[in-house]
């Protein structure tokens, strides 16, 4: 519901690897997403040091395309990346008609609106 927010984390662990690892998180299907999300990322290495804050994206797709990707050496204590994805339903006067990425949708009460995403992480040897 408008003005709900939250967050999920995304462990990638490197640990035991004979080389560098480069991993990427692609968003397969994005589902029912309102325009006034938004989703930005905090990522973090095992000594829990944050590399980097994201900006705010409009949606996970374009979050993943552009900043949750990246390499994770061979260097001692520091092959874990935790990524924390915030999202954010930002609360608007008229939330009774959401615009919808595939049409528009009205809701009332006693009405559910089914979210959400199928994520993959795919990560390589170099």
């Amino acid at each position: 519901m408008p003005g709900s927010k939250g967050n999920f984390k995304i462990e990638i662990d490197a640990t035991g690897s004979e080389s560098e690892i480069n991993y990427q998180i692609i968003v397969l299907e994005e589902k029912n997403i309102p325009k006034n999300f938004e989703f930005y990322a905090e990522i973090y290495n095992e000594k829990n040091e944050m590399i980097e804050k994201t900006d705010k994206y409009e949606n996970l797709s374009n979050l993943a395309k552009e900043k949750l990707f990246g390499n994770i050496s061979l260097e001692k204590n520091n092959q874990k990346r935790n990524i924390i994805i915030y999202w954010n339903w930002k609360d608007e006067q008229n939330d009774i008609f959401l615009e919808m990425k595939d049409g528009t949708i009205s809701l009332n009460e006693n009405s559910s609106l089914e979210s959400g995403f199928c994520i993959e992480i795919i990560g390589k040897q170099i």
